[in-house]
């Protein structure tokens, strides 16, 4: 019980570093009114580890605070995260999955950026703007998440049956 404890939260600090410093590395394309935020892919790992899932929100929440991000974006960045993690976690479809982050980002993070970050605007500026963040969520999550989630499935499928392996032998 003990080491599923400590490897639980060795992945979720492992996630929550690794989308920290992508989302820095990334930095110019992932803050501010045009971002494509690479790392928001990384939410998809909560589909194969539910304890990914702290890791994820620590992450979002590190990045947008050294990033720079307005209060506003901090905290309603890290919730959307964190509900579009936890929510991806609890089904059974990859593809299914992936529209947590998509829509719970785009419902939640794009108008704050809109209004913080653009001056706002008239109602279809929200909705072109939402529209244009879902696109680039969505390249995110199907373009970047899916592949690594079924690239680390494939490996811990692997690990599993190796760890058989060599209990049966």
């Amino acid at each position: 019980m003990k080491n599923n404890t400590i490897r639980r939260i060795t992945v979720s600090a492992v996630i929550a570093a690794v989308y920290t410093a992508l989302t820095l590395l990334m930095q110019p394309i992932a803050f501010g009114a045009a971002q494509i935020r690479l790392s928001e892919g990384l939410t998809m790992m909560a589909f194969v580890f539910p304890e990914a899932v702290p890791g994820l929100a620590i992450g979002c929440f590190l990045a947008n605070l050294l990033g720079g991000g307005v209060l506003a974006d901090i905290i309603i960045g890290t919730l959307a995260t964190l509900l579009a993690a936890f929510m991806s976690s609890r089904v059974k479809n990859i593809w299914i999955a992936g529209l947590f982050p998509v829509l719970l980002n785009t419902a939640m993070v794009a108008p704050v950026i809109v209004y913080y970050y653009m001056g706002g605007g008239s109602f279809w500026v929200y909705l072109g703007y939402m529209a244009i963040f879902a696109l680039c969520e969505a390249f995110s999550v199907y373009a970047v998440g899916v592949p690594l989630v079924q690239a680390v499935s494939k490996v811990r499928l692997g690990m599993n049956n190796s760890d058989k392996a060599r209990k049966d032998g």
